[in-house]
């Protein structure tokens, strides 16, 4: 791991590592700077950053190798713990495989790689683990205190260990102290780490106890089909505690919580662990039932944990603390404690080995194509930036890598659907320059354009382009201060547009990619001639039929749009929610309520705390005269945006005086605040006029 970590792992990756490029080493330097900010510590508080500040002096001031050595260092440490607390439980021979197991485990040597919170918090938790299950007096309790805070500063998913730690202390056999003087030094030593940061917490961002955490839970409960970024950008907001995200749909909450309570240990023996592993895990648990009495602290130590994760979105590295105690379990199936026959013994225990050693094989294949292909396209990026730019200037970018190594500040690329927007966020910003590579173009299709070689657009200016490598390619900006008035970059963008379709007229994709943004620029004859010809160069592709879909309705001919939302729909099996938004807007041009309903409904089903669906659906459905159920959804919506209460009162009215046109306005009122890109809180402004697209 050392020679991976520090020979051949030198260019940062874009997964874990983004935060730590973006949140972390920024942390550390305001930390080290004596003015720390809210900012990082939405989501965690200031555990990593001081030992990354830690690692970083020890690698003399340069971080991203500081951090890989804190990740090494962890890595040692979480393995040797997680022997410990194997080897107390069943002894030294089912220790000896998790300890070979954890090391050869593919989730393992992947966080071991990807420098972040994962393998700190997990070293951090097993050492709390292994000091609490045998705290037999109060110097050992506070030590185990003081880990489980460290490990709640690093994430603060791990509080679940503090319950935990509680009931091992009560059920300990090798107590030689009272158990209140166990449990208060165990408080003590959780509070020497915890006190402070809830001082400091409460002095930079107004509270104790503020952190976002409860978005996530919301992502989880709610989420839906929607990217993170999008959730953040506009579901996010609307909640602002975990009381307002277990309150919006308390019934879904509780039965979301139950259902992954008891499915997600199926993700876990797939996921967490091969799954040969995991079903020895699964006989293992199955068998050596009846002696779980005798483990209950240990136990406690899993099920807490697990019963806590049950409620964060689902990404292995996130469960890894579980990890030893699906392995313990498969130990107990591949060594089984009690007495067997010698050549089952053998057997087993043959099996076991095949196991770890099949493990390794994985673990190895997922290691090379891990790092087979790193983004080194930051590297130059980097170089030619710090060439040009001055000190303090920032870069608009996906990822922050790119950044670091031009040692400028980082913007992040914004959630805008339009390049005249994007560059718009970039001025507002303070962002001069902007990079638009792979990353930038695989999760912002809508800015593909700016990677083409002859693009130009007023109020950019192209310094750089390297597609060499196709793979690795880049397209650095710089952001001019004034950019022209709407009209004339309009004009350039469909020249652009146009020039691109007729260099590629036989490519499907490229049709489909250039007819979008000439319906986002509301061309809408340009962008039908050029969807008519996506669909005909690739009739079976559905993106091309979804956005000829939107044109079509823009240009008032419903039959021919319901016709291109219905193949669409029949031929995902998820289709996005934004699908079935369009089909019910359709509907309702066509005068067909029931089936309005039905598509507002499966929008609804698939984006739960969408503000603007939940009035479409509600809407629909008082116009339907479902009064209770129209009620409901307008409920949901009030609870998101309490501003809207007067609207919902309105709807209501209208409802009960059979107004059915009044509701039929309010859904085209919101369909056109959801086009304009503005929030629905806009429809309570009686000056607003409600022309346009």
């Amino acid at each position: 791991m050392a020679v991976l970590l520090f020979i051949v792992h030198r260019v940062p990756l874009y997964g874990v590592e983004t935060d730590l490029f973006g949140e972390y080493i920024p942390a550390v330097r305001a930390l080290l700077a004596g003015a720390p900010t809210a900012a990082p510590y939405e989501f965690k508080g200031p555990g990593y950053p001081l030992l990354l500040a830690l690692s970083t002096a020890a690698a003399l001031g340069d971080a991203w190798l500081g951090a890989r050595i804190l990740n090494l260092v962890a890595a040692l440490a979480g393995a040797g713990f997680a022997f410990m607390v194997v080897r107390r439980a069943a002894g030294d021979t089912a220790a000896l495989f998790v300890l070979a197991a954890l090391c050869a485990n593919p989730l393992y040597v992947q966080s071991t790689i990807e420098a972040g919170t994962d393998l700190p918090t997990f070293a951090l938790g097993m050492a709390a683990t292994h000091f609490v299950l045998t705290a037999a007096g109060p110097r050992r309790a506070a030590l185990a205190g003081l880990l489980t805070g460290l490990a709640i500063l690093c994430r603060y998913n791990a509080a679940a260990l503090v319950p935990a730690g509680l009931v091992a202390l009560a059920l300990s056999r090798e107590r030689s102290a009272p158990l209140w003087r166990l449990v208060a030094a165990y408080a003590f030593g959780l509070a020497l780490p915890l006190l402070p940061w809830l001082v400091i917490n409460r002095r930079i961002s107004g509270g104790a106890f503020s952190n976002r955490n409860y978005a996530n839970l919301a992502f989880e409960l709610y989420g839906g089909d929607m990217r993170w970024d999008r959730f953040w950008e506009e579901v996010a907001p609307r909640f602002r505690s975990y009381a307002d995200v277990l309150l919006y749909d308390p019934g879904r909450a509780l039965l979301h919580w139950l259902r992954n309570l008891g499915t997600r240990w199926l993700l876990d023996l797939r996921q967490l662990v091969p799954v040969w592993i995991g079903v020895a895990a699964a006989i293992g648990a199955l068998v050596h039932a009846r002696r779980a009495g005798g483990r209950a602290g240990l136990l406690a130590h899993f099920g807490f944990p697990y019963a806590t994760l049950a409620l964060v979105f689902y990404a292995p590295r996130f469960f890894l603390y579980l990890v030893p105690f699906y392995l313990g379990s498969a130990a107990l199936a591949f060594f089984p404690r009690r007495r067997v026959g010698a050549p089952l013994g053998r057997g087993l225990a043959i099996a076991g080995a095949v196991a770890v050693v099949a493990s390794a094989v994985l673990a190895g294949r997922e290691t090379v194509a891990l790092l087979r292909d790193p983004p080194v396209e930051v590297v130059e990026a980097g170089r030619v930036l710090s060439a040009v730019a001055r000190p303090g200037d920032r870069v608009l970018a996906r990822k922050p890598q790119v950044a670091w190594f031009a040692n400028m500040e980082y913007e992040p690329m914004p959630q805008v659907e339009t390049v005249r927007e994007l560059i718009a966020a970039a001025r507002a910003s303070g962002a001069r320059y902007m990079n638009v590579s792979g990353i930038e173009g695989s999760l912002r299709p809508q800015f593909r354009l700016l990677s083409e070689t002859d693009v130009e657009l007023p109020g950019l200016t192209r310094l750089a382009r390297d597609v060499s490598d196709p793979g690795h390619h880049f397209t650095l900006y710089r952001v001019e201060a004034a950019g022209p008035a709407d009209a004339v970059f309009a004009d350039s963008l469909v020249v652009a547009l146009m020039a691109l379709s007729a260099r590629d007229p036989a490519r499907g994709d490229v049709q489909a990619y250039v007819g979008a943004l000439l319906l986002d620029e509301g061309r809408l004859a340009e962008a039908l001639v050029t969807l008519d010809r996506a669909v005909a160069l690739d009739p079976g592709a559905v993106q091309p039929r979804a956005f000829r879909a939107a044109a079509l309705f823009d240009l008032g001919r419903f039959d021919e749009a319901a016709s291109d939302c219905e193949q669409v729909i029949a031929a995902l099996a998820r289709p996005p929610a934004a699908l079935h938004l369009l089909l019910g807007y359709v509907r309702i041009r066509q005068q067909r309520l029931d089936d309005a309903q039905a598509s507002f409904a499966a929008a609804a089903q698939m984006e739960p705390a969408t503000v603007s669906t939940q009035i479409l659906l509600g809407a629909s459905l008082l116009a339907g005269g479902r009064i209770e159920e129209g009620r409901a959804a307008m409920d949901r919506a009030v609870r998101l945006a309490p501003a809207l209460a007067p609207l919902r009162e309105a709807a209501l009215e209208w409802a009960r005086a059979g107004d059915r046109a009044g509701l039929v306005n309010l859904i085209e009122r919101t369909r056109l605040s959801v086009a304009r890109g503005e929030s629905v809180e806009s429809m309570l402004d009686p000056a607003r006029p409600e022309g346009g697209k």
